[in-house]
């Protein structure tokens, strides 16, 4: 995934500062993540990762796996609609 203007800007309210954005684009172009249902601990696409979760919530969980190596993020309370995020 290539990061865009829009993923930019959200990953900066996010609190996110120009070298971290660099630093995740870097990392997505890389393909450096593997994505996993929680519940299930089967891989999914990244594609599958963002339908699950959104946009916004996903480069969350893209921003905190790269400089701290994993991330949970969902919504609710069904393991199903969590996403596993990993730094390989």
């Amino acid at each position: 995934m290539t990061l865009h203007d829009t993923h930019k800007k959200v990953l900066r309210e996010l609190g996110y500062n120009d070298r971290d954005v660099a630093e995740i684009g870097l990392a997505l172009d890389a393909g450096e993540f593997t994505y996993q249902n929680y519940a299930t601990d089967r891989r999914i696409s990244e594609k599958s990762a963002i339908a699950k979760l959104g946009i916004r919530s996903f480069l969350s969980g893209i921003g905190r796996a790269c400089f701290h190596a994993s991330a949970v993020r969902g919504e609710g309370e069904d393991p199903n609609n969590h996403v596993f995020i990993k730094r390989v």
